[in-house]
């Protein structure tokens, strides 16, 4: 549980700092836009994720499709032959 605090706060303390960056901050609202996000969902993205439970975890963990994932596996490079 202390772990899941710390990084919700650690999110929020990132979108803060991201805020001083003006190039950061359109970048945000470029993305909100084109994901049919409005001007409010960025203004109160920091207080929803405060307001993220553990409950609320495991509940979208029960709505992933495991059977469906992308595995991918690292090989070592090739040789030239």
């Amino acid at each position: 549980m202390r772990s899941f605090q710390r990084a919700k706060s650690r999110i929020v303390a990132n979108a803060i700092y991201q805020k001083d960056d003006h190039s950061n901050l359109a970048l945000q609202y470029g993305v909100a836009a084109s994901l049919g996000l409005s001007v409010e969902d960025v203004a109160l993205w920091q207080e929803r994720i405060k307001g993220v439970t553990t409950e609320d975890i495991r509940n979208a963990l029960t709505l992933l499709e495991r059977s469906t994932g992308i595995v991918g596996y690292l090989t070592p490079p090739a040789t030239d032959a």
